[in-house]
């Protein structure tokens, strides 16, 4: 038997408590149950609706899940009492990314930027949404100052080429 289900009893006041329902949540997490922990980051929110740090971990999970639509939703939400929280805007653009809102998720690597500007995560993931809204050369500045950053970086190389491409055929 696993060990959270070990300790899942009901009966028990701790059981009910909002931080033992998130620690369940965080246990599943990091055993690649992802089902799992958001059942108990949802428990954990009925219980203290205002749980911020269970809100949060919930999106992350339903991102993992692919259900961004929810996922960015909830961390929208959360971004509104954050603003300045470098990973939640990193994450709420990567989902943005890949929902195909380029333009919302460069406004947020912008953002993040302004917190950590030498992030080479980034910097790669801004030079991709420019370079998805035709702007070739910013995204290839970008790019390169995340290779700078980071040598061994496939994503922003593989971006770069793209982007010399896209600035070739342009012309």
């Amino acid at each position: 038997m696993e060990g959270p289900a070990l300790c899942t009893g009901s009966g028990s006041s701790s059981a009910r408590s909002a931080d033992y329902q998130y620690n369940l949540g965080v246990l599943y997490s990091e055993l690649g149950k992802s089902e799992q922990a958001v059942t108990y980051y949802r428990k954990a929110l009925r219980l203290r609706p205002e749980y911020y740090q269970a809100r949060r971990n919930l999106g992350v999970e339903l991102a993992k899940q692919g259900k961004l639509r929810q996922a960015s939703e909830i961390l929208g939400r959360i971004l509104e009492h954050e603003p300045e929280n470098f990973n939640l805007l990193k994450n709420l653009s990567i989902i943005m990314l890949e929902t195909r809102q380029f333009s919302q998720a460069e406004d947020l690597m912008r953002r993040a930027l302004k917190i950590r500007p030498q992030s080479p995560a980034v910097l790669t993931y801004l030079g991709i949404a420019l370079y998805e809204q035709g702007e070739f050369g910013e995204s290839r500045e970008y790019l390169i100052q995340a290779i700078s950053q980071n040598p061994n970086n496939p994503l922003a190389k593989q971006y770069i080429y793209k982007a010399r491409q896209g600035e070739r055929s342009a012309k």
